[in-house]
């Protein structure tokens, strides 16, 4: 086991979790925006695709 794995690391170790953590929360909120956005072009795709139905 080295220092890291045992609770005895280095700042620098501390600081890399740190930024580590931010990054995964941006990462996280970045795939919340692209599950909305393609929330929002399936339903425009959708009434699209409706309104196509209608003109047949």
């Amino acid at each position: 086991m080295n220092d890291s794995e045992n609770g005895a690391g280095s700042q620098s170790d501390c600081e890399q979790c740190v930024e580590l953590r931010s990054e995964i929360e941006e990462l996280k909120a970045r795939l919340g925006q692209y599950e909305q956005s393609i929330a929002n072009h399936r339903r425009l795709l959708l009434n699209q695709l409706e309104q196509l139905n209608r003109l047949e």
